[in-house]
Parts: structure tokens; C-alpha cells; sequence
């Protein structure tokens, strides 16, 4: 069970026990009844979905985080793009995805770095590097940017 699961129990524990079937109900009280527990069911499922979509949200931020100080550290010295774009933290990154493009993204607005733009072309296929930029990790950061600000 994860941690984010333990407030929707919780929630879930709380709501009145079901009526005995000796219990009879006016027509009213029945659909007042029906409502809540359909609200109850409603609301359950989407706080269920939510937290389970922060913990993967979490996850994947953790494992980013994680990866990037490897990289960063052990490529500090490095020049070749290509073996920083071979590095095992780098790979790690790219494996993950679409996922991590927002958080490769905000790094390259604080700080731009050799190895956002293998990880961003590689994922996305993509190389918005105006020719004349290349070369210029502060103006092919600008590109990259630009593209994400049209692509959305």
C-alpha cells in the first residue's frame, strides 16, 4: 500500500456504515441516500487516482533528481558530447521518457547543460537549434525553449 493510499482508507472508514436490510426507506431518503454513497464512490475514485498520479509524478522527479547529480558529477570534466551522450545517468534519462521532459526543461531554463539537448532530441525526435545557435548553449537554450513554449 503506498502512503498516498492511507488518506482515501482513512476517508473511506469513515463513512457510515451501510443500513441494515430491516431499514426502510421513503423514496426520498432512499435517493438522498443513493446520492451520497454514488459522491462518496466519486470522490474516492478520483482522490484515489490523484494521489496514484502524484506518487508517479514524485517517483519520477526522484529518479531525475537522482540521476542528473550522477550525471553532472561524473561528467563534470568531460568534453565529448558523445560520451556524456553514453553515460548510463544520460541513457537513464532518456529511457524515461516523455515524463521527463517538463523537468529537463525547467533545468534548462536555470542552467543549461551539454546533455539537455541529447536527452530533448532524443525523446522527442525533435531538434529546433537554429544553425547559427549551434555551438551556443545560451542561444540553443532559447530555441529549445521557444519550441516548448509553441509545441505547449
Amino acid at each position: 500500500m503506498s502512503y498516498f493510499a492511507l488518506p482515501i482508507q482513512k476517508t473511506l472508514h469513515s463513512l457510515e456504515p451501510p443500513p441494515s436490510p430491516e431499514t426502510r426507506f421513503t423514496d426520498d431518503q432512499f435517493e438522498e441516500k443513493s446520492q451520497e454513497s454514488w459522491n462518496s464512490i466519486i470522490l474516492s475514485d478520483f482522490l484515489e487516482r490523484t494521489f496514484h498520479r502524484l506518487e508517479q509524478e514524485l517517483t519520477i522527479e526522484y529518479q531525475f533528481q537522482s540521476l542528473v547529480q550522477s550525471l553532472n558529477s561524473e561528467c563534470r570534466f568531460v568534453s565529448s558530447i558523445d560520451d556524456i551522450a553514453q553515460h548510463r545517468a544520460c541513457l537513464e534519462i532518456i529511457e524515461i521518457g516523455r515524463d521527463v521532459l517538463p523537468l529537463i526543461l525547467r533545468q534548462l531554463r536555470q542552467s543549461p547543460a551539454p546533455w539537455h539537448f541529447i536527452a530533448l532530441g532524443e525523446i522527442t525526435k525533435e531538434n529546433p537549434v537554429h544553425s547559427q545557435n549551434r555551438g551556443n548553449i545560451d542561444k540553443m537554450a532559447h530555441d529549445w525553449l521557444e519550441w516548448a513554449n509553441l509545441v505547449g
